[in-house]
C-alpha cells in the first residue's frame, strides 16, 4: 500500500497554520480537483463530509471522510466509506521559533481497475505529485503568499 509522506518549513507560527488546516472549507477551496460536501462540524474537534478526487484524466472517486484533533498538534483524517480502500493520515505542525514544519503523511489504497489501465506505478508517482502540491499549497497559503 503506498505511503506519502513529507515534510514542510512554513515561515509562519503554528497558530497561522493550524487556522487554515482546521478550516475545512477553506483548505478545500485550495485544490480545484478536489471537493467537499455536506461538511457537517461534529465539536469543536472532528468533522465529518463528503470528498471528490477529480484529477484529470481518471474517473472521479467519492468518500465520506472525517477529520478529527489527535492531538494538539495533529489533525488527522480517514475515510469512512466510498470509493477508496483506504485513505488515512494527517498533518502535523512542529513549531520551531516563528516559523513551524508541517508533515503531511498520507496511506491509501484505490480500487482496482482505477484509471483506465494506466500502470500502478505511475498512478503511485501521481498520487505523490498532487500531495506534495497540496502540501506546498498550504504552506503558501499559511504565509500569505498565494
Amino acid at each position: 500500500m503506498p505511503v506519502f509522506a513529507q515534510t514542510f518549513t512554513v515561515g509562519t507560527s503554528s497558530d497561522n497554520i493550524w487556522a487554515l488546516l482546521s478550516d475545512i472549507p477553506r483548505m478545500a477551496g485550495l485544490f480545484p480537483y478536489l471537493v467537499v460536501t455536506g461538511l457537517t462540524n461534529c465539536g469543536a474537534a472532528r468533522w465529518d463530509y463528503w470528498r471528490t478526487l477529480n484529477i484529470p484524466g481518471m474517473p472521479a472517486l467519492h468518500w465520506r471522510e472525517e477529520a478529527m484533533l489527535a492531538a494538539p498538534d495533529t489533525l488527522s483524517f480517514r475515510a469512512l466509506e466510498g470509493d477508496v480502500k483506504v485513505f488515512t493520515g494527517s498533518w502535523r505542525i512542529t513549531p520551531a521559533g516563528d516559523t513551524a514544519t508541517l508533515t503531511l503523511t498520507v496511506e491509501y489504497e484505490f480500487p482496482e481497475g482505477i484509471g483506465g489501465g494506466i500502470p500502478v506505478p505511475i498512478l503511485v508517482y501521481a498520487m505523490g505529485e498532487l500531495l506534495k502540491t497540496m502540501g506546498q499549497r498550504v504552506c503558501d497559503v499559511a504565509e500569505n503568499r498565494k
